[in-house]
């Protein structure tokens, strides 16, 4: 009898608390993101991008298998929110001093790339019977070259800072500006005619270039200020971030463009300012989440029949478009006199259909523009080339080494420049004084990365080189070039950052420590030298001191 009663108790206590979970957070949404999770996990293991695995989530959750998800209201708004934020981040993360250099040559290329492709989308469309209009449509969707996944991989292979992976970021960033424009137009909706077309494109590109001039503006004056002042408070200093976001997310709902407008402004001019690096990775687990939903809800808006609708023409365009990519890319960068090497590698890293491509061919549909099944054949495209684009990219050294001799005939190899002998200098101590006047010396410049606000400002004042955030961070690190430094000294005398550093970084690396076991530790795990930071002081002071007597 105790046992009945109790069972009933834990039962009616359970469902409780199932109502209250589901009344705050509905049950389908906690659904996605636990099958989100597990297949981010088997999408990492396999070398996949998890965008892709948050696509295949919506499918295998929505009417294409299992059939027991439904989109929501909740999801449905949570969804309207993941591309304005996934563009706030590609934002904070455009840095234009990085490819300063070669952006003459990088803007052609953007610009009649991104022509061409076009051109062969809408005649590929065109070809495989989709109409007039249609392929008009499927052409603006249609840009091969992933920004996430990319910069994520290149990132990985630490091929950020090489020619070919500066070529590609210059690119992609150009690539999405149009994507921008494009996803502007078509929120817009039906147009009725060529002067609708005319004006719908110029009151869109007038209201973006007045909204990014406000935004850079801000930037420049205001928010580099703002942000200035919270960034000794860590919590202030990310809600302040999002507020910037979603202010302009606002504005550009009232200006009648698109979201993701406002979040793509907003985060440009956010990432001019010495603080972005450290507020992207405040902002990036919340991006991820809202990412997750909104790639979910296009496999979940599509049936098994919308999805495979058009998959022979699918095959058939991804042939021809994933190809002709790579070929348009390889020449116009061979016409910028780019060296073969760079020309192959940051033509072959672009063969993949964009996130762009699918969220514009989302929004069509949403217009009336595109019919589902026409977001099923750019479904299919968007899977099948991320899925051999990835291993192209992670294996384009070798590729380019077995097709060496059939390109060298294309031109001369071009020499080139090396890059700066650099350091990278993790946080300060009593041994600043001491460190900096040897790698002043030492080496041709000295990147500091330092999470502290006034040290961040001295170093600014004193006109050194620096990236503001934790170095405990991947992406902070990247940031400042640690891979490719001659030298690293960590001055944080955190064993578990100076013990990854020794273990991972093929460079030298000195670590300052005051404690001999950790010491020595960090000597067995790759440490070129641990500076026990009390003796070193003891002989700072007695050199300084016995200068004056």
């Amino acid at each position: 009898m105790v046992f009945i009663q109790r069972s009933v108790i834990y039962l009616g206590l359970s469902k409780f608390l199932l109502m209250t979970f589901s009344a705050l957070i509905p049950i389908d949404f906690g659904i996605i993101l636990v099958t989100a999770f597990l297949l981010a996990v088997i999408a990492s293991r396999t070398g996949q991008p998890t965008v892709i695995a948050y696509l295949v989530t919506g499918l295998v959750l929505g009417p294409v298998f299992l059939d027991i998800v439904e989109v929501t209201e909740f999801i449905e708004l949570v969804e309207e929110l993941g591309f304005p934020m996934l563009l706030f981040l590609i934002g904070l993360e455009m840095k234009f001093d990085a490819f300063r250099s070669i952006l003459s040559k990088v803007g052609k290329i953007a610009v009649v790339q991104v022509i061409t492709q076009q051109l062969m989308a809408f005649s590929v469309a065109y070809f495989l019977g989709f109409g007039l209009l249609n392929s008009f449509y499927i052409s603006m969707c249609t840009i091969f070259g992933a920004t996430p996944v990319v910069v994520k991989m290149l990132t990985d292979k630490h091929e950020t800072s090489t020619r070919a992976g500066r070529v590609d970021i210059g690119v992609l960033i150009l690539q999405d500006i149009f994507m921008v424009v494009v996803l502007g137009f078509l929120a817009a909706g039906q147009i009725s005619g060529a002067t609708d077309l005319v004006l719908t494109l110029g009151r869109i590109i007038f209201m973006g270039v007045t909204l990014g001039a406000v935004s850079f503006l801000a930037s420049k004056t205001i928010e580099s200020k703002l942000l200035g002042d919270l960034s000794d408070n860590k919590h202030a200093f990310f809600i302040q971030g999002l507020a910037w976001a979603f202010l302009f997310i606002a504005m550009a709902d009232i200006l009648g463009l698109s979201l993701e407008i406002g979040g793509f402004l907003a985060g440009i001019s956010l990432g001019q300012v010495p603080y972005s690096m450290e507020l992207q990775e405040k902002v990036r687990p919340l991006t991820n989440l809202l990412l997750a939903v909104f790639f979910a809800g296009i496999g979940l808006s599509l049936n098994a029949s919308e999805l495979f609708a058009y998959w022979k023409e699918a095959l058939i365009a991804i042939s021809i478009l994933s190809s002709s990519a790579f070929v348009v890319m390889y020449f116009l960068t061979r016409w910028q006199n780019f060296s073969t090497e760079t020309s192959f590698k940051s033509s072959i890293n672009l063969v993949m259909m964009s996130e762009f491509g699918l969220v514009a061919g989302a929004v069509a549909v949403d217009q009336g523009l595109l019919t589902a099944g026409i977001l099923g054949y750019m479904t299919l495209i968007k899977l099948i080339t991320n899925g051999y684009a990835v291993y192209l990219i992670q294996y384009n050294d070798r590729i380019y080494n077995y097709f060496r001799p059939y390109l060298d005939v294309v031109g001369e190899e071009e020499k080139e420049p090396d890059s700066e002998d650099h350091a990278v200098v993790f946080g300060n101590s009593r041994l600043d004084e001491v460190v900096r006047p040897v790698l002043d010396e030492e080496f041709d410049e000295v990147v500091f990365v330092e999470a502290n606000p006034h040290e961040m400002r001295q170093l600014e004042d004193e006109g050194e080189e620096f990236v503001f955030g934790d170095p405990r961070h991947p992406e902070v690190r990247r940031e400042a070039g640690v891979k490719d430094a001659s030298a690293v000294i960590s001055l944080e005398e955190d064993f578990d950052l100076d013990n990854e550093m020794a273990q991972t970084l093929e460079t030298v690396f000195i670590a300052v420590s005051d404690d001999e076991e950790e010491a020595e530790e960090l000597m067995k795990n790759g440490a070129e030298h641990v500076i026990l930071e009390d003796k070193a002081v003891e002989k700072i002071l007695r050199e300084k001191l016995g200068a004056k007597l």
